[in-house]
């Protein structure tokens, strides 16, 4: 999946496991420009340039089971 997002803006991410009682993820994100909590992520305010990161879901239960996004992030433009 692709997402655009501008500078300072945020997406919450949801993720569903199944196959088995134990749902929770953890998340990751790659390169570390912006924050990630919970599936939230949240763009950095003073992005300069485009960048795109990755988010990833990763399954507790069963760690080769994952998911990502591509973030493509847009600085705001002050025009």
């Amino acid at each position: 999946q692709n997402l655009t997002l501008q500078s300072g803006s945020s997406f919450q991410f949801a993720s569903t496991v199944s196959g088995t009682s134990n749902t929770a993820v953890s998340w990751s994100l790659s390169p570390s420009v912006g924050a990630l909590a919970g599936g939230l992520y949240m763009a950095p305010s003073n992005l300069t340039s485009p960048a795109t990161v990755t988010v990833t879901a990763t399954s507790l239960a069963d760690s080769s089971k994952r998911a990502s996004a591509n973030i493509n992030l847009t600085p705001t433009s002050n025009t």
